[in-house]
Formats: C-alpha cells, structure tokens, sequence
C-alpha cells in the first residue's frame, strides 16, 4: 500500500506525517526481514 493512501486512511493531513510517525517501524521491519532471509540462505548453504 502506498504512503498516499496510508495518510488518507488514517486521517493524516499529508503524507509526510505519516513516513515521520512510521518510518521507524518499517525500517525494523525490513531489518528483520534481511536477517531472516540471511539465515535462511546460510542454512541452505550449510547443507
């Protein structure tokens, strides 16, 4: 889903409220996810 439609649905003036409010988050998110396909692929080497 896109920033626009995030904003809108959650009643935020622009967009950029929201990326301020959430950019935190995502980027935990994304974090996580490169680990987990890190060990993922460690593992598939490992075999």
């Amino acid at each position: 889903m896109d920033v626009q439609t995030v904003a809108k649905r959650m009643r935020h003036s622009n967009a950029r409220t929201t990326m301020e409010s959430y950019i935190h988050s995502v980027d935990a998110i994304e974090k996580k996810s490169a680990t987990e396909l890190e060990n993922f692929i460690n593992n598939l080497m490992a075999k």
